[in-house]
């Protein structure tokens, strides 16, 4: 099993203010119940920098994979992440593909950098599953 991206930061509501992480150098904000530094917010390269390279770097250096699938936290992703930076910079962050969205389908046309995905404990409004029925039912519903 390899571990992949899921970005550097949440910005939990444990953050109750900006904080510099030492060992990766990179700013945190604060949580404050209002996430920061979440996809549909990073806007520049500077941002995306951080939020992906950075985070591979450090998933490099504790397992010694670079890891070139990215999950989106909370499912949203910006265009700037989706459109500029994914498919612009891959000799910087290496990534292939990133998962975003909340409970559709991957098909031919969909974007490798926004690839849906059904998520473990989330409503089934929101794309998820919280049962073996609900499960079974995206399952079946891949099938048709």
């Amino acid at each position: 099993m390899e571990g992949q991206n899921h970005s550097l930061d949440h910005a939990h509501e444990s953050t109750p203010e900006d904080t510099l992480d030492i060992k990766l150098d990179v700013p945190l904000p604060a949580g404050g119940g209002k996430p920061r530094m979440t996809s549909p917010r990073i806007s520049s390269f500077g941002q995306a920098t951080d939020y992906v390279t950075v985070a591979a770097e450090h998933i490099e250096q504790k397992t010694g994979l670079w890891p070139d699938l990215f999950a989106y936290p909370f499912g949203p992703a910006s265009s700037f992440m989706r459109d500029v930076y994914f498919p612009e910079q891959f000799e910087q962050h290496g990534t292939v593909a990133a998962f975003c969205g909340a409970g559709g389908y991957v098909t031919l046309d969909s974007n490798p950098y926004c690839l849906e995905r059904f998520v473990h404990r989330a409503s089934p409004q929101y794309g998820g599953w919280r049962d073996e029925h609900e499960l079974e039912a995206i399952l079946r519903g891949a099938m048709q």
